[in-house]
Formats: C-alpha cells, sequence, structure tokens
C-alpha cells in the first residue's frame, strides 16, 4: 500500500543521534501510514539501528555533501505525496505524523509547521536559545495558518517541490524562498499543535552566533539566490541561485562549514557533526 506521508531523516557522523530520532519516529501512532527514509552520508556504511524495519527505507549516500543535496534526495526517494522533513536531533512525539495528515486533510494547506519544546534540560541558556530560533512556534501554540515558518523541519506536498527539484537538481538553498512562493501561489502554512518536537538545540551563545552567522554569509554570498527569485523554485524558471548548503538556525557547527571550508575535528554543543 502506498505511504501518506514520508518521513525524511538524514544521518551524519553523530549516529547515534539519528538512531534516537528514527527511535521516535517508529513509535508513531501513524506508523502504517507512514514510510521513514534514512540518507546515511557518513563515509563508514554500517550497521544502523533501526535500518532493517519494514517500515524504514534506508540509503548510504556517502557523495552528498550539501544538506540541500541531501534534502532534494529525500524528495525524489518518497513515495508518498506527502513529505516530512525533521532533523536528527529533533524527537518526535508519538502523535506527530497523525496530526501532520490531519492538518494537510485542509486543501489549501501547502506546507505544515511543527510544534518544538527543549530536549537538552531547563537552563535559562538553552530555553532562550531554543526561544530565539524557535520561539515563534514552541509549544503552546494555537495552530493555524503563519507568514514565517520554520526550514528542515517542515512538512510540504511532494509535488510542489518536484517540478524545480528536476530543473534544478536542488530546492532548498534558500528554503524561505519555497515559503515565498507558496504564499504568493496562495497556498498556506499551517502550524500543527500536536504535532510537536523536542528539539536539541545550542548549548553555548557562541556556537549559536557562529552557525548562525556562517548561514547569514552563505545567503549574502556571491551567487546566492536573490529575493525576487523565489517563482524558480515552484517550476516558474531558472534562477540563478547555486548549490548552496543550507544550514538553518538550531542545527550543527559542521554543516554551515561546508560552506566555509571543513573545519577537521570541530564539533561542540548539539551541532551536527556532518
Amino acid at each position: 500500500m502506498t505511504p501518506r506521508l514520508t518521513v525524511g531523516l538524514i544521518a551524519g557522523e553523530l549516529r547515534n543521534r539519528a538512531e534516537r530520532s528514527l527511535e521516535h519516529l517508529l513509535r508513531q501512532m501513524a506508523l502504517d501510514q507512514i514510510e521513514i527514509v534514512v540518507i546515511d552520508v557518513r563515509p563508514q556504511k554500517g550497521d544502523f539501528a533501526g535500518a532493517d524495519h519494514p517500515r524504514v527505507r534506508y540509503f548510504h549516500r556517502p557523495e552528498l555533501y550539501y544538506y540541500c543535496e541531501m534534502q532534494a534526495e529525500l524528495v525524489a526517494q518518497a513515495r508518498a505525496p506527502l513529505v516530512a522533513f525533521i532533523e536528527d536531533h529533533s524527537y518526535a512525539v508519538s502523535g506527530w505524523a497523525a496530526a501532520i495528515l490531519k492538518t494537510f486533510e485542509n486543501p489549501r494547506v501547502s506546507a505544515v509547521n511543527y510544534t518544538f519544546t527543549n530536549a537538552v534540560g531547563d537552563s535559562y541558556r538553552s530555553r532562550s536559545i531554543l526561544m530565539a530560533e524557535y520561539g515563534h512556534w514552541m509549544l503552546p501554540h494555537p495552530g493555524g495558518a503563519v507568514q514565517i515558518c520554520s526550514s528542515t523541519n517542515l512538512a510540504y506536498r511532494r509535488d510542489l517541490l518536484l517540478n524545480s527539484l528536476q530543473q534544478r537538481g536542488s530546492v532548498f538553498e534558500a528554503e524561505f524562498l519555497i515559503h515565498r512562493a507558496i504564499q504568493a501561489s496562495n497556498g498556506e502554512i499551517h502550524v500543527a499543535p500536536e504535532a510537536t518536537v523536542a528539539h536539541e538545540s545550542w548549548q553555548t551563545v557562541w556556537d549559536a552566533c557562529l552557525a548562525n552567522g556562517a548561514n547569514k554569509r552563505v545567503l549574502g554570498g556571491p551567487g546566492a539566490p536573490s529575493m525576487d527569485d523565489h517563482q524558480s523554485y515552484m517550476g516558474g524558471g531558472h534562477g540563478s541561485a547555486t548549490a548552496l548548503v543550507h544550514c538553518p538556525a538550531g542545527m550543527g557547527v559542521e554543516k554551515p562549514a561546508h560552506a566555509v571550508g571543513k573545519i577537521p575535528g570541530q564539533s561542540s554543543g548539539a551541532g551536527c557533526d556532518f
């Protein structure tokens, strides 16, 4: 039976964390309606806990270097009409997938934003960093349509991505342009209050500033997608955006390092060590 929802998980060098995220996905109440696609980008192919589950499709893709390429690969491998991305340091509650499916029953909804809680303790620092990066969508949240949404922790209708994916190879260099294109075509982005994930955010302000600063330098650098380029993301032409890494708020130091040069051995806080 064709699944209703494809859940995409990218696994890097912090394997235990990705396996923990998969463990939470395999506890979903709607597990019989979803498939889980794991893209493993580590150079070494090895056992990945949970990869042998019948609802999991595992792909070893060490040749993929940029995070946006990994996201595009997830879309290409998806067999469902809906695709939900979840970061390897986000841990879904058991009703997460069911809440996404319910929200997409509204035909006006083109994308679904999750709600967030803190997965790394209750210190003032960790709560503050999470609030700075995900405060718009933290619990409690009333749900409904929003103008601003998250990136990489988001679900889409797959057909909105396919045309651009075929033309450009990737549509995730600057994911906020996808959101603008959805809204420009009268699509809606809704928060699903019960689609909750516990998110590991930064443990130090320095790490948060370092990663987000790298992200802004990438987006503002030569060849970055322009603010008027959003139509190309939805099949409206060939834009000028180059294949940049997408390094969102709340992700690891090593991911933006791809854009500015690999930093050997650097790993900090809750960062993704890709």
